[in-house]
């Protein structure tokens, strides 16, 4: 699909705010996510798709597992045939549902979809990923305190934000503190990974 004029510009500037959040390009694998158990929405696979936070060369597999759940749709049919007729998925940039502005949010470099359990699912899916990727250093801080920048600060969050106070001294129990919320969060929050 070729945009042209007034959706054009709605494509280029969601590709710009892309650019702008700190999460893009983790690239989960689909290794991962069958470890867990997690098929993506149709919803999902284009917000990851538009992120960047999956894995494009194990973009078939992952349409293939959705499918499965999701028949119906159209989007994950036309990804399909897609990788099918030319042997991959050509242009990560290029949108192929109509762009539907009233469900997308962009400010201050934060995307947005108006279906929370999506925004919140893929947000879980991303800290699990890291969790479980962890090099037990700032750089993990760091990563999970993008998260929480680029999806607008949720409060669930706030536990295991570095540069946030807490009541803990010293780097190692400080650093201690963050890791046991952090799980304790994953712990909580794991209802979501059923879909």
């Amino acid at each position: 699909m070729r945009y042209t004029g007034i959706a054009l510009a709605a494509v280029t500037s969601i590709i710009q705010d892309i650019e702008k959040l700190n999460v893009k390009n983790i690239s989960i694998p689909f290794s991962f996510l069958k470890e867990n158990d997690i098929v993506l929405s149709e919803k999902e696979v284009d917000f990851a798709i538009s992120r960047k936070i999956i894995d494009l060369q194990d973009l078939g597999k992952i349409v293939d597992v959705s499918l499965i759940n999701y028949p119906d749709s159209k989007y994950l049919l036309e990804i399909a045939l897609d990788i099918l007729l030319n042997g991959s998925y050509l242009n990560p940039h290029v949108q192929y549902l109509e762009i539907d502005d009233s469900g997308v949010s962009r400010e201050n470099s934060t995307i947005t979809i108006d279906d929370e359990r999506v925004n919140d699912r893929l947000r879980y899916i991303i800290l699990l990923w890291l969790f479980k990727n962890r090099l037990n250093s700032d750089a993990d801080f760091n990563k999970v305190n993008s998260v929480y920048d680029d999806f607008g600060y949720p409060s669930d969050m706030v536990g295991f934000i570095s540069y946030m106070p807490t009541k803990e001294s010293g780097d190692k129990g400080r650093s201690n503190l963050i890791y046991n919320h952090w799980q304790s969060y994953l712990e909580t929050y794991s209802y979501l990974l059923k879909t």
